[in-house]
């Protein structure tokens, strides 16, 4: 796991039209498989430091949605964020497989258990950047 350091654009987040361009921007079409973290403040300004998670598996075990929950509801905690946009990147079409099905409602699943509001959900894809809504991968 590794950091990225903050947007240097001070512009709050707080359209979904601004999100979308802000993670078309900063991760564009997906280079591998990972999982994306950044948090919002009450403002929709980013705060904290991004976090990649890599070297995700296939599909998510199941202890994965707690762990991916402790991480960043830890982090999220830390920073003082309100919200968290997620950000599924990998290689593949824009269509959402079951795998990637699984692993978005791991992820969210995860988050909510630990009382971490999800603001977003996008996939970072070999073709660029697309929402991933509850109802895509709800089951």
């Amino acid at each position: 796991m590794s950091t990225v350091t903050r947007n240097p654009d001070p512009t709050p987040l707080r359209t979904d039209e601004m999100i979308e361009r802000f993670v078309s921007d900063i991760i564009g079409h997906a280079v591998r498989r990972q999982v994306w973290s950044f948090f919002l403040d009450d403002d929709g300004m980013l705060t904290g430091p991004v976090i990649p998670v890599e070297d995700v598996p296939a599909l998510p075990g199941a202890e994965d949605a707690s762990g991916f929950g402790t991480l960043i509801g830890t982090a999220a905690d830390v920073v003082e964020a309100r919200a968290v946009i997620l950000v599924w990147e990998r290689p593949g079409p824009p269509m959402l497989s079951s795998a990637d099905r699984h692993w978005l409602c791991t992820f969210h699943d995860g988050l909510t258990a630990h009382d971490v509001e999800v603001r977003a959900v996008l996939v970072s894809h070999a073709h660029g950047v697309r929402w991933a809504r509850r109802d895509d991968y709800g089951f």
